[in-house]
């Protein structure tokens, strides 16, 4: 046989048979990682966008779309694999699929993502969770060998379709209903809070509010009894241990101290915060007596009456789509999502804050970035305080991360990758010191007035079946009054303060009349007999949402759990930044 001949035979063999189409294979493809992509990429970080709309700073309107275009170019990158490459690419990322959706739907638990609860679980429950991991992957693994071995991966590629577009539609059903049930009129990003004057204090008169966000006083007794001399640096200050705030989260607390106004989620969120500003005399008197206002907390806390009184205060000015970092805007929503559907030992790696999702995520000049403590440090030692002679008085509202979940620094305020929650309450104390230092080094710390407090103690119910507040959720109150000074030592008093205290105490001040709101905190009597009130907004976990608010009185010291009363006068929540629970007070009560 020559070669000739060789070569034609050669040629006339039958060409080896694929295992797919290209039409089989698109469909596959498309309902495999449609399934995992989806649900990572997609339901995942929107249902905690949905759920919390009001706390983020960029428009859904094109979040979803950008998100949802980034599947498709997923989807058909993988449709270019050889076959064998193909299908065991495809087997491994529906493995992976699974196990994030078990994990989100069945392994989590009662997770309070967006509570600042940090919960700590044991070595057995990690392991359980890989190990529950392991054995799905594992399952689907040697099922995949098996079938393929005999010939039958048609057989494997149908299951695994019919199975993802079968938990694809679940899904969508689930976002769809959420996406209904999202009050989207309520989000409206016309301006943002920016850091211009952060550090700029006025020459005679400053009142400043530190707010440690959740510094429950049980937070401070237990950083007290590790560092012991950490009130040591506050010249001047009063401790009020028996002191609670009006509400038991952040919003609505941070609104009502800056406007006095309750919320009993009766209205939408934006028209609650729009219309406490529009009914509060408090910042517009504050306003008018020619005081610099400059308020560092979430833009979306503010209301419209009183953003042309906020110094810095900004408009938006570009287009939506503009204002939008798309690489940070993927790599924000992935963080978001694998915190939630990653196994235990690994969730500590995508911890998040909101504060830090949104100047990811959001190209705005000069922003004020919340919930950053070591960032806040790092400029405060970069620029230092000044002292501007262009108004002579001036009120500060910062709010800090505080004991909140997602602190982030160590004692000295620097920032650490292993946080402790008291050596973060001690790097607060730490900051707040080395701001006072140099207020004394300017000369202006005798005349001002000093506020240290918490939004809210601990939060939470302690069940569904139990609307419950847990414990005595007392919040931090350390308070210096003008007049008072270097070599001031540290008070202790045992007076029953709160949140309505701070209002006559602010406005005194600055020597304007305080009547309407009380007597300012200092001229509260140590064994003065006052009923306080306290709003709880009882909340399980993000499962089941803001089920209720509560109106407890508290009628003798706060820190006895004897001396909570329910009043029995309660409000179905049915606003709220989060996706508001299905379930009603009412039939809890039946």
């Amino acid at each position: 046989m020559d070669d000739r001949t060789s070569v034609e035979q050669e040629n006339t063999l039958p060409a080896k048979k694929k295992w797919f189409t290209l039409k089989q294979k698109i469909a596959f493809s498309v309902a495999v990682n449609a399934f995992a992509v989806l649900s990572v990429l997609f339901f995942a970080p929107l249902e905690i966008y949905l759920g919390n709309i009001n706390e983020f700073n960029f428009p859904f309107n094109h979040i979803w779309w950008l998100l949802l275009a980034g599947c498709v170019i997923l989807v058909a990158v993988e449709c270019l694999f050889p076959d064998k490459l193909f299908l065991a690419s495809n087997a491994a990322v529906f493995a992976l699929a699974l196990c994030c959706y078990a994990q989100a739907m069945f392994l989590n638990g009662k997770m309070g993502t967006l509570t600042g609860e940090n919960k700590v679980y044991g070595t057995g429950v990690i392991v359980t969770n890989l190990l529950i991991w392991f054995l799905i992957l594992a399952a689907i693994a040697v099922l995949a060998v098996i079938l393929v071995k005999k010939k039958k991966h048609r057989i494997f590629t149908t299951a695994l379709t019919f199975s993802s577009l079968a938990l694809v539609a679940m899904q969508t059903v689930a976002f769809v209903s959420l996406l209904l049930s999202t009050d989207m009129s309520s989000f409206k990003k016309s301006d943002y809070l920016t850091s211009d004057g952060e550090f700029e204090l006025a020459s005679e008169n400053n009142v400043i509010v530190f707010v440690l966000d959740t510094l429950d006083d049980d937070y401070l007794i237990e950083t007290l009894e590790r560092y012991p001399d950490m009130l040591d640096g506050l010249d001047g200050f009063t401790y009020y241990p028996d002191s609670i705030s009006t509400h038991s989260r952040t919003y609505p607390s941070i609104t009502y101290l800056l406007t006095g106004e309750i919320c009993h989620f009766d209205i939408p969120y934006k028209e609650y915060i729009n219309k406490s500003f529009a009914d509060s005399n408090f910042l517009p008197q504050i306003y008018d007596a020619g005081t610099d206002i400059r308020l560092f907390t979430e833009s979306p806390y503010i209301g419209e009456s009183v953003k042309d009184k906020v110094q810095n205060c900004s408009d938006i000015r570009q287009n939506d789509l503009d204002i939008i970092s798309i690489p940070g805007l993927f790599k924000q929503m992935l963080k978001i999502s694998l915190y939630r559907e990653l196994p235990y030992a690994v969730k500590p790696r995508f911890q998040y804050s909101i504060g830090m999702v949104n100047s990811t995520v959001a190209n705005l000049p000069e922003p004020f970035i919340p919930e950053d403590d070591a960032l806040f440090f790092e400029q405060f030692r970069g620029s230092g305080l000044s002292v501007s002679k262009e108004y002579a008085n001036a009120f500060r509202f910062y709010h800090f991360n505080g004991a909140h979940y997602g602190y982030n620094i160590n004692q000295y305020g620097e920032r650490t990758e292993n946080p402790d929650v008291v050596d973060a309450v001690r790097g607060n104390f730490y900051i707040i010191e080395s701001y006072i230092r140099q207020m004394q080094e300017q000369g202006i710390y005798e005349d001002a007035t000093i506020i240290i407090t918490a939004d809210h103690g601990r939060s939470g119910a302690v069940s569904w079946e139990e609307l419950e507040v847990i414990g005595t959720p007392c919040s931090a109150m350390l308070v210096k009054e003008a007049g008072k000074g270097e070599g001031d030592p540290v008070q202790i008093s045992q007076a029953s303060v709160g949140h309505p205290d701070l209002f006559p105490t602010i406005l005194a001040a600055y020597g304007l009349d305080y009547s309407a709101y009380g007597r300012p905190i200092y001229e509260i009597g140590e064994d003065e007999q006052r009923e306080r009130y306290y709003y709880f907004s009882a909340f399980v976990d993000d499962d089941d949402g803001e089920i209720a608010l509560r109106e407890y009185v508290i009628d003798g010291d706060a820190r006895e759990r004897a001396n909570w009363k329910l009043t029995g006068r309660y409000w179905d929540i049915n606003y709220s930044q989060r996706a508001v629970s299905r379930k009603r007070l009412a039939d809890f009560l039946k």
